[in-house]
């Protein structure tokens, strides 16, 4: 066969992918191999040739993991084919895994390569004596990168079909562990550890209670509870290894040792599917091991979340437990395993559960507030938010309004932060049908840092209005309260002036004192900003005393750039150019230090240029590239008139502001400044 040819079209493969039954009855001599398999042959032929990886479309990639699932299904030998016609010399431990890693490249990464490399690593260490599959084994660990985790896919049948000791095993486990870290992909790693405790229970017994004995960080007590839980299930119908798990199980949940006890009831969230796990045994572990504020309530925590993701017919139970265990000062990580649960309740149950998504919301809001620092929770609210949005609105509606309320002071901070927190939640909430209602809601809460919030999320939707039916059936200190609040929130000016066109028509429906000071905010608005004045006239409809406001403050403007004809103001004062020049590099330098700050830009080697029209990029040996030419980049922005005129004025207006709206807090929310 010509390698250098294509592989056929994959609509040419027999049955899409099914080989006639002559071919399938050839040896396995490499032209069987080609003729039954021509995807993965030319993709094996690649590695052997050292080509780059190919970029196979989407046809050829279907087509190499149809082969691959044939090659599994049959159990077509492996071992010989690869090792007498796609390398060059032996199959060696570190030859082998650069042909698997090189191989994976061209198959592709799937379940279907990782079986096929899997198989082949099993055929090539059944050849060689113990002492070279050990030292196979501990050179796994020494790979690093991407290249660990695909590895131990190939690697976990090895456990399974071929014997180690513990003195193997423990220094193999704890440096794969370490390098993997917190590290999302760690189900080979795990699929490795659980296949030599199924293959070799009683030297994974022993590893445990050797890793016990080295006093162990968090992390490998973690693994020490999951591999508890695999030998649990390994010794169920060996008597002569129940005995002494059994000892090891009275060892951990014994008084005395937190560490331990956490290990014993951590182990069990592993074992939902196990019969071993009865309500008995929970409400057991809760009375004998359960420490409120200690590494014990951590893991309880923990059991009850898994509970709750993997076992919905047991909702009854987690819930009962969870209700236990909530409240408002729970550690973080407790906090964060009882939200969790929660939300993940909350956003599948239905009527024919045990547990409705009232009942979950109301777990949920019962560890509130969160703070600052529980973002993985705020993460989870995120991702619940943006799915609930489309699929229960309505639902998602009062939650978010609920959820403002409750811990609206740190959701402000984050939302405005420079970490910019959901970004994604403020996309999809564009996108919601009730959008405004929610919003509006929000406005108009009794709860000022919902209120904050509200503005927050009124300024992310710029082109939504308040509902109109809401603020027509909203009170007098409400509607004060909310007006009060956009002089003391940093709004742009052009969603001041939308606020103030969706708030217009009530206010003048209540009249009295809010009027005179509405208009009042009004006037000084128009004479702030160019944005105000364009934005109020679109937002109030038209409305003829806004329209002649807005007027008026044009022509005081207008009036006012007119005087800058006068001669009085032609003169040269002394000092002033060289003022003007002192202010522009102080300008400048301010300008170019938060570039660099806030930008990609501090990625590059800074350089003063001086009198330069071209500049050059230094490169990290120090060399210097191609000259290109300086480009302007030119911002745009509006300076609000009266904060540079007057801002003690402004501010002493604020503090005013500030003031009367706490007098309306207390009214509305007693105890709330």
């Amino acid at each position: 066969m010509d390698h250098h040819n294509s592989p056929p079209d994959p609509s040419s493969h027999e049955d899409e992918g099914v080989v006639s039954k002559e071919a399938d009855a050839q040896p396995p001599e490499l032209g069987s191999f080609e003729t039954k398999y021509p995807y993965v042959a030319e993709a094996l032929l690649a590695v052997h040739a050292g080509a780059d990886r190919g970029r196979w479309g989407k046809d050829r990639r279907e087509a190499i993991e149809a082969e691959l699932h044939l090659i599994n299904e049959r159990m077509e030998p492996l071992f010989d084919v690869v090792a007498k016609h796609y390398v060059e010399q032996a199959l060696t431990g570190p030859l082998l895994i650069r042909f698997s890693l090189a191989a994976t490249d061209h198959l592709g990464f799937s379940d279907p390569t990782n079986e096929f490399m899997a198989r082949l690593w099993v055929e090539v260490l059944s050849a060689w004596r113990k002492e070279e599959q050990i030292a196979f084994v501990q050179s796994i660990a020494d790979q690093s990168g991407r290249d660990i985790f695909e590895v131990l896919e190939f690697a976990k049948e090895v456990f399974a079909r071929f014997d180690f000791s513990a003195e193997v095993m423990l220094p193999w486990i704890v440096r794969v562990r370490a390098t993997i870290g917190q590290d999302l992909m760690q189900n080979g790693m795990w699929a490795c550890i659980e296949n030599f405790c199924k293959r070799c229970p009683g030297e994974a017994l022993r590893v445990i209670g050797q890793w016990q004995h080295k006093d162990p960080d968090e992390q490998s007590r973690r693994a020490i509870a999951r591999m508890v839980a695999s030998l649990r299930i390994a010794v169920l119908d060996k008597e002569e290894l129940a005995g002494e798990m059994t000892a090891f199980d009275s060892m951990l949940s014994a008084p005395g040792s937190p560490e331990l006890r956490s290990e014993y009831i951590e182990s069990w969230a592993f074992m939902l599917d196990s019969p071993l796990l009865t309500d008995g045994l929970l409400l057991s572990m809760r009375r004998e091991l359960y420490t409120p504020g200690g590494k014990e309530e951590i893991a309880w925590s923990f059991l009850l979340a898994r509970m709750t993701r993997a076992k919905p017919e047991r909702w009854s139970a987690a819930y009962t437990e969870l209700q236990l265990l909530a409240r408002p000062d729970l550690g973080p990580n407790q906090k964060y395993w009882v939200v969790e649960a929660a939300l993940d309740g909350w956003s599948r149950a239905t009527r024919e559960h045990q547990v409705l998504r009232d009942q979950w919301e109301d777990l949920f809001f019962s560890v509130q507030p969160l703070s600052e620092t529980d973002f993985g929770a705020w993460r989870s609210v995120e991702m619940l938010l943006s799915k609930a949005l489309r699929e229960h609105p309505e639902e998602a509606a009062k939650f978010i309004v609920r959820l403002a309320e409750a811990s609206g002071k740190t959701w402000e901070k984050l939302l405005r932060g420079p970490a910019r927190v959901h970004e994604g939640l403020s996309h999809t909430l564009k996108q919601a049908p009730n959008v405004a209602e929610i919003i509006t809601r929000l406005c108009l809460s009794s709860i000022r840092a919902a209120r904050r919030v509200g503005l927050e999320w009124f300024h992310r939707c710029e082109t939504v209005c308040l509902d109109e039916a809401m603020v027509s059936a909203a009170d007098l200190g409400v509607i004060e309260a909310v007006f009060l609040e956009a002089m003391v929130f940093p709004l742009l000016s052009e969603d001041t002036a939308r606020l103030h066109g969706c708030l217009l028509r009530r206010i003048e429906t209540l009249g009295g004192p809010l009027d005179a000071a509405f208009y009042d905010e009004v006037e000084h608005q128009t004479m702030d900003t160019h944005g105000y004045r364009k934005r109020i006239v679109e937002s109030s409809g038209g409305h003829p005393r806004i329209t002649q406001m807005v007027d008026e403050a044009k022509k005081r403007i207008d009036a006012t750039y007119g005087v800058r004809t006068s001669s009085a103001l032609q003169m040269v004062v002394p000092g002033h150019s060289r003022a003007m020049a002192l202010w522009m590099r102080r300008t400048v330098r301010q300008t170019r230090k938060g570039a660099m700050e806030n930008s990609f830009t501090r990625l590059f080697t800074n350089i003063s240029i001086l009198y330069a029209k071209k500049w050059r990029m230094q490169g990290p040996d120090g060399s210097l590239g191609e000259a290109s030419e300086l480009n302007k980049v030119s911002v745009e922005g509006e300076m609000p008139r009266l904060e540079a005129m007057m801002p003690e004025a402004l501010t002493i207006k604020r503090i005013s502001a500030e003031m009367r709206l706490r007098e309306i807090q207390r009214t509305l929310t007693p105890g709330e400044a």
